[in-house]
């Protein structure tokens, strides 16, 4: 198939829609795309000191900067899936009030539009309630408390702490850590720097693949409710897996043990 969003087209793949969308003024467009020409005759390009390129010779050739700079602009924005998928994010948020960025608008119109695609929408069309309620005691709220209230021995804490720092001597890589029992909060510190800052309890840190717990809680919560069987063919819950011949037929629960022998972007190429 083919997709068309903004004057621009892509052809999609044969088991699913592999495109991308590139959202650009008619005004600005000339055969090739953008036209640089187009872009503020003022702007200029100062590079960073680490690159030693001292500020006499950057004044003096800002020319071919200020050229390299639309060279590549024109390039990003045109021939680059990063400048595509950056300018669709920048074109579905015109108010900037989304609390998503960039790439997770484009990925999220991505996801609409196949949900409408594979008619999705229509066998899904009331809305996600999460958590469900359950009878029964209520969690307790986080606090902070004594060892004692916690559960934990005393020296916990400190051999936790010495344990974190050990790590980011080895690792190098920035983290927060927050350990709780029974709703006391036993460590709750921040280690090692990220992106030249140091880390405390309230920097935001990418969480890669410590949301799967996340991701496996919210499936069951789906499983839950009856929207999701986990013991059913993947492909009625993901079309584009349709054009698989495995040796036997996936399921969700496979997703979630890593077995389907699905090597890493290969699905969808």
């Amino acid at each position: 198939m083919v997709v068309v969003r903004g004057g621009h087209e892509a052809p999609g793949s044969g088991i699913g829609i592999k495109s991308q969308r590139m959202p650009c003024a008619s005004s600005a467009r000339h055969e090739d795309g953008f036209n640089p020409r187009l872009m503020d005759k003022n702007i200029s390009l100062s590079i960073p000191s680490e690159f030693e390129i001292e500020e006499l010779s950057q004044n003096k050739h800002q020319a071919d900067l200020v050229s390299f700079l639309r060279v590549n602009f024109n390039d990003g924005i045109t021939r680059q899936p990063a400048g595509a998928i950056l300018f669709a994010g920048l074109h579905d948020d015109p108010e900037g009030a989304s609390v998503l960025n960039a790439t997770a608008l484009n990925r999220q119109w991505w996801v609409d539009f196949k949900r409408g695609y594979y008619g999705l929408d229509k066998i899904y069309d009331k809305p996600f309630v999460c958590p469900i309620r359950f009878k029964g005691m209520p969690a307790p709220v986080v606090h902070k408390g004594s060892h004692a209230e916690s559960g934990m021995k005393k020296d916990s804490a400190k051999n936790l702490d010495a344990v974190c720092k050990q790590w980011i001597k080895d690792a190098g890589e920035g983290f927060n850590v927050c350990v709780l029992r029974h709703g006391v909060i036993v460590l709750h510190e921040g280690y090692g720097k990220s992106e030249e800052k140091s880390v405390s309890t309230s920097t935001r840190l990418g969480t890669a693949s410590a949301t799967k717990c996340l991701a496996a809680t919210l499936m069951m919560e789906m499983v839950d409710q009856g929207l999701v069987n986990w013991k059913r063919p993947l492909t009625k819950y993901l079309p584009p897996f349709r054009g698989l011949k495995p040796q036997r037929a996936l399921t969700v629960h496979d997703l979630y043990l890593h077995v389907t022998g699905c090597l890493k972007n290969s699905v969808m190429e």
